[in-house]
């Protein structure tokens, strides 16, 4: 992804990850691996054998690597040709949220849908809905240059602090 996060006129400019599943779009949608710039934000798509692929490491090394949001687009229920594929993607979706959500990091940065024969219109509104999301929380502390958050802040005073009084 780019380091340009700013559209010239001072507005963040939010990087999008669409994860999608190669079952859940139509047979003419080809968007893997591509980048677009859409109205407001940068997106990458990366298209996934199956949803239910995505592991939560990858979600949280994806976010570590400055992705200012990941938007997992999985089959329906009844479409998954692996029948709990989307299932155990929307677990570890749900499971990667709580963990943003303990550290205050905002679950917004993560999230999941489910569609059937989805065509390119359709990715690309549901990484702009995921733009729209994530911009009200704007960049993310982990990329570099950006200002910490303040979570990291209190771990790297608290190990200070237990380096300078290991006996307490």
């Amino acid at each position: 992804m780019s380091v340009d996060r700013d559209n010239g006129n001072g507005a963040f400019q939010p990087e999008i990850l669409v994860l999608y599943c190669q079952s859940c779009v139509g047979r003419d949608v080809n968007l893997a691996d591509s980048f677009r710039s859409l109205p407001g934000c940068k997106v990458r798509f990366l298209v996934m054998p199956c949803s239910s692929k995505i592991e939560v490491q990858q979600l949280v090394k994806l976010l570590e690597q400055g992705a200012d949001g990941i938007q997992v687009v999985g089959c329906a229920d009844t479409a998954c040709k692996f029948l709990v594929g989307s299932t155990r993607a929307e677990k570890r979706v749900v499971y990667v949220r709580d963990l943003l959500g303990e550290i205050d990091f905002g679950v917004e940065r993560v999230a999941m849908v489910r569609g059937t024969d989805l065509s390119v219109g359709d990715l690309m509104e549901e990484a702009m809905g995921c733009a729209e999301r994530v911009r009200a929380l704007g960049p993310n502390p982990m990329r570099k240059g950006v200002e910490k958050h303040p979570a990291e802040r209190l771990v790297r005073n608290a190990q200070m602090q237990g380096a300078r009084n290991p006996e307490e």
